[in-house]
């Protein structure tokens, strides 16, 4: 037996939209295993979560639902990196930062920097969304239908 466990539980949004991105995980199941071990006396459970350029509008979401202590530290970030936040184009990225400047959190000041810092690469959004429209393909769903902002984008890169 341990004295005390430390747990991170991964996720990168809250609620049905976690399924998508991480297919096929199921939230309520994720959400029970997390009930069960924050039961036990020795356990501490805490949320981490990567912001990427899917999840980067929806941090709101998991700060305002989360019933533990949060991580939103880590970034996916670097050369190449199609899942950066470097591939949330403009009007998108002025959507979310509106949600963030309406609904300020002290925790996200970090999200903002990064939005309004970021220079927008078109090559890498269309790198991430034609992985995606792969994706969708193969597992019979639709970034749209959950995330509804990026259809001009998405459907774009669908025809080619």
């Amino acid at each position: 037996f341990f004295k005390k466990i430390h747990m991170n539980v991964s996720i990168e949004f809250w609620g049905e939209k976690n399924n998508y991105l991480r297919f096929p995980s199921k939230w309520e199941r994720i959400m029970a295993n997390v009930q069960k071990f924050k039961s036990f006396d020795n356990c501490t459970v805490n949320y981490q979560s990567t912001t990427n350029a899917l999840n980067v509008g929806y941090m709101l979401e998991i700060i305002d639902n989360a019933d533990c202590p949060i991580n939103l530290g880590n970034l996916v970030y670097g050369e190449n990196e199609m899942y950066s936040i470097v591939s949330v184009p403009p009007s998108i990225r002025d959507q979310y930062l509106e949600k963030y400047y309406t609904h300020y959190r002290q925790e996200t000041d970090h999200i903002i920097s990064y939005l309004e810092s970021m220079e927008y690469d078109e090559k890498q959004m269309e790198h991430m969304l034609k992985d995606i429209r792969d994706r969708d393909k193969y597992r019979g769903t639709c970034l749209t239908d959950i995330f509804p902002e990026w259809k001009p984008y998405y459907e774009k890169v669908y025809k080619s």
